[in-house]
C-alpha cells in the first residue's frame, strides 16, 4: 500500500501536473525516464527553491533505486545461503563482486549508454518474459495447480478464484509464447518496408557521399525528414543505402526496371549484435552470467538432492 501510494499519488498526481504547468502540453509525450531526468530538472530550474527540491527529488530516486535493488538481490543471497551453506556476509560479498563486475562493464562502455540500454532491454524486457513463461510451465505442469492452490491458501484468509489456476496452466503459457514468437518474427531479422517510388533521374545525385538537397526534397515530398547528416553508400549494384551519423541504415533505394523503389530499413537485433562490438559484448556478458547461474543452480540442486530436501517434490 505504501509503495503504491508513493508511486501513484506522489509520483503521478504531483509529477505530471508540475511538468504540465511548467512545460505545457509537451510534457504529455514524455516517457517516465524523460519525466524524471529531463522534464523535471527544467521544472526545478524555473520554480522557487528549485535546487533544494531538485536535491530532494533525486535523493528520493536514489533511495528508491537502492531499496528496489536490495529486494531484487535478496533472493540470490538466500539462494547462495541455502544452496551452498554460505554465511550471509559471504553470500553478499560474492553477489557484490558479480554486481561490481557488471557495473564496471557498463561504466567502461558508458558512451551513448549502449551497454546499459542493452542490459536493460534483454534482461528487463526479453528475459523477464522468458522467465514468466518458464515459471508458468513449471507451476502448471510440474508443480501442479492442485498443489499450487493448496500452498497458496495455506494460512491465507482470502481465496484465489479457481479459474486463476487454469489460466496459469493453459492460457498464460500460450499467451506468453505467442508474444515471444511475434516479437522474434518482427524484430530479430532486419526488414525492408516499402515507402514510395521515384524516377530514375535521381540516380545522378545518389552517387555523392551525402544526401543532396534534391534527395532531401524527394523525401520531404513524401513527409519523411532525413536525419542530418545523411550519408550514402553503394553496397550492391543499383542499390543505395542512406545512413545516419552513426552509420545505421535508415533507407534503401533500389533500381527496379525504370523506377527507383525506396524502402524504410528496420535494423533487426541480430544485425545490431553482429555489427556493434559493445552490443555483442553486452549480450555475451549476459549469456556467460546466465550460464554461470545455471551451473550454480545445478550444483545446488545436487546438494539438495543428496540432503533429501527434494524428496517432497515427488509427492
Amino acid at each position: 500500500s505504501m509503495n503504491e501510494f508513493f508511486e501513484v499519488c506522489l509520483g503521478g498526481l504531483i509529477t505530471l501536473p508540475a511538468a504540465f504547468i511548467f512545460l505545457g502540453i509537451a510534457a504529455g509525450g514524455q516517457s517516465t525516464f524523460d519525466l524524471g531526468f529531463k522534464a523535471l530538472p527544467n521544472v526545478f530550474a524555473k520554480m522557487p527553491a528549485g535546487q533544494f527540491f531538485g536535491f530532494l527529488w533525486f535523493f528520493m530516486l536514489f533511495v528508491a533505486a537502492i531499496t528496489s535493488s536490495l529486494s531484487m538481490l535478496q533472493p540470490v543471497i538466500a539462494f547462495l545461503e541455502e544452496g551452498f551453506g554460505l554465511k550471509r556476509h559471504a553470500s553478499a560479498t560474492f553477489l557484490g563482486l558479480i554486481s561490481a563486475i557488471g557495473c564496471g562493464f557498463v561504466l567502461y562502455f558508458s558512451r551513448g549508454t549502449i551497454a546499459l540500454d542493452t542490459f536493460d532491454f534483454w534482461v528487463g524486457s526479453v528475459l523477464i518474459l522468458v522467465l514468466a513463461f518458464i515459471q508458468a510451465i513449471f507451476y502448471g505442469w510440474f508443480f501442479g495447480i492442485e498443489r499450487g492452490e493448496m500452498e497458496a491458501h495455506r494460512g491465507a484468509h482470502i481465496r484465489i478464484p479457481r479459474f486463476v489456476q487454469y489460466m496459469l496452466k493453459y492460457i498464460v503459457p500460450v499467451y506468453l509464447l505467442v508474444i515471444f514468437i511475434a516479437f522474434c518474427w518482427e524484430n530479430v531479422l532486419s526488414k525492408e518496408k516499402p515507402a514510395f517510388t521515384a524516377d530514375t533521374h535521381y540516380t545522378q545525385v545518389l552517387g555523392e557521399r551525402e544526401a543532396h538537397d534534391e534527395v532531401r526534397a524527394l523525401f520531404s515530398d513524401h513527409k519523411i525528414q532525413l536525419p542530418n547528416p545523411t550519408g550514402i553508400e553503394v553496397r550492391q549494384t543499383d542499390a543505395w543505402y542512406l545512413l545516419d551519423q552513426h552509420k545505421a541504415i535508415q533507407f534503401v533505394i533500389r533500381q527496379v526496371g525504370d523506377e527507383l523503389q525506396v524502402f524504410q530499413y528496420k535494423t533487426g537485433y541480430l544485425e545490431r549484435i553482429r555489427s556493434n562490438v559493445v552490443v555483442f559484448s553486452s549480450v555475451m556478458f549476459i549469456l556467460v552470467l546466465l550460464a554461470f547461474l545455471l551451473v550454480l543452480v545445478h550444483i545446488a540442486g545436487k546438494r539438495w538432492a543428496a540432503d533429501g530436501r527434494l524428496d517432497d517434490l515427488d509427492m
